[in-house]
């Protein structure tokens, strides 16, 4: 995933078609009425032959066992695994992390990262090379995968295009044909699995992507989930104001709400794409990463800090936020370390990205390990409850403490989540005390 700051990206997921007769490797495993709230981590598909985590296992295989099985001890139930492409991760692998995820639990986002499972962005002007190369080559390749994987009980869904609106002078449009494109060959072959891209758009120009988005579909229930990737936790580099665009930043105060803003805007954007009683569900990528900026100074290499570790009580305040805001899922980029490019690459390069994950290189976990497994553990018991219920009042404030009330469709009761909006200070309220970006989920009566 290429690096940007404070970026608002939006998944759209959309499946629709004809039932599959074709054969599968493993019996059809049809939807829950309603899935767990889901978290999980943005992990590469073949870390062990790229260098990272090698110490994780001593192949691929063993190392994507090893990876699921941390995450799985961490909490999660699920993974965005990314990067398959024949120079890096063959097809295969897509079984092989499957297979793990059901052993253990997870839900699979299969995504791919090079031809011919990746629609190629080009500029509008190259829009209909860009449309006839995913319908000769792009949709048959997916197909094939769904031919094969779309009945595996751990696939969650498929990812033909990683990102899509980060650059607004490129154009976009003819991507997102070319993504109805492959998701209708794909939905020829299995109706329940949808297929899934990024939407990105800074604050500045959000209200593009809004506006595609609405765009996508001419009807409602058009969509099958709205998910955004808001990294907030950096280190400006004022002197090198070509890295971050200084006006997409915000202040540490400003953090809780901005976040809380994006979710509310995404939340009212599924509610109005979804059917009636049935809003499309949005999901979030958060941040687990940090990373240094790396340039060349007059012959000299000069390293300064860019994105920072999100704290434990960051960490928190991500996942109870998303609750909180009528959220169905967070993921967390990114589960592995960046690996610096090769010696020969740093010679010809004049500038690069350190970045640094759950885990480093060596398969060593950095301070976020901990502190993610501890907040993932305080949400845990109530994942299938939030998978379930759905906003029933305004959110309201208690001095930082915000609140409000959900429904179970299924047993009419009712819930209210809380949420600590500071990041640094304990809050007492009615309903006691709530540590820095903590939340808690009481049940209050039919």
């Amino acid at each position: 995933m290429a690096r940007r700051l404070f970026f608002v990206a939006i998944v759209v997921l959309a499946a629709c078609g004809a039932a599959s007769t074709s054969p599968t490797t493993l019996e059809s495993e049809k939807p829950a009425a309603s899935q767990p709230f889901l978290i999980g981590a943005f992990v590469g598909a073949n870390v062990h032959d790229w260098g990272d985590l090698a110490g994780m296992g001593s192949d691929s295989i063993s190392c994507i066992h090893a990876i699921c099985d941390d995450l799985s001890k961490m909490g999660m139930n699920s993974v965005w695994v990314t990067g398959f492409a024949p120079f890096y991760a063959e097809e295969p692998l897509m079984g092989s992390w499957l297979d793990a995820g059901q052993i253990l639990g997870l839900k699979i986002v299969i995504e791919g990262s090079g031809e011919p499972w990746c629609i190629p962005r080009l500029p509008v002007e190259q829009a209909d090379e860009v449309l006839l190369k995913t319908r000769e080559e792009i949709v048959p390749a997916w197909q094939s995968i769904a031919r094969t994987y779309g009945k595996h009980p751990a696939l969650l869904a498929y990812s033909p295009v990683e990102e899509i609106g980060d650059n607004i002078e490129l154009g976009e449009n003819h991507t997102v044909r070319a993504l109805a494109e492959v998701g209708r060959g794909i939905a020829r072959i299995d109706t329940v699995h949808p297929t899934v891209t990024i939407h990105i758009a800074s604050w500045h120009s959000v209200a593009v992507e809004e506006a595609r988005l609405r765009n996508i579909s001419s009807s409602r229930g058009g969509l099958g989930a709205l998910v955004f990737d808001l990294y907030l936790f950096s280190h400006p580099i004022p002197e090198w104001s070509d890295v971050v665009d200084q006006k997409l930043s915000v202040t540490p105060e400003e953090i809780p709400s901005k976040y809380l803003d994006f979710l509310e805007r995404y939340v009212v954007l599924g509610e109005e794409r979804g059917e009636p009683g049935k809003p499309v569900p949005v999901w979030i990528m958060a941040q687990a990463y940090g990373s240094n900026w790396i340039r060349k100074i007059d012959g000299k290499i000069v390293s300064k800090p860019n994105s920072r570790f999100p704290n434990a009580a960051e960490m928190r305040f991500q996942i109870w936020a998303a609750a909180l805001a009528g959220a169905k899922a967070i993921y967390f980029f990114q589960y592995h370390s960046t690996p610096p490019p090769s010696e020969a690459n740093q010679a010809e390069l004049p500038e690069w990205e350190e970045g640094f994950g759950i885990r480093r290189l060596d398969g060593s976990p950095t301070e976020m390990h901990e502190s993610l497994a501890a907040a993932i553990r305080s949400i845990r018991p109530h994942l299938d409850l939030l998978g379930r219920v759905r906003i029933d009042g305004p959110m309201e404030r208690e001095g930082n403490i915000l609140s409000r009330k959900f429904r179970d469709p299924v047993s009419g009761k009712l819930y209210i989540i809380h949420l600590n909006s500071s990041l640094t200070e304990k809050a007492t309220g009615s309903i006691g005390a709530l540590a820095a970006g903590d939340g808690r989920i009481v049940e209050i009566g039919p």
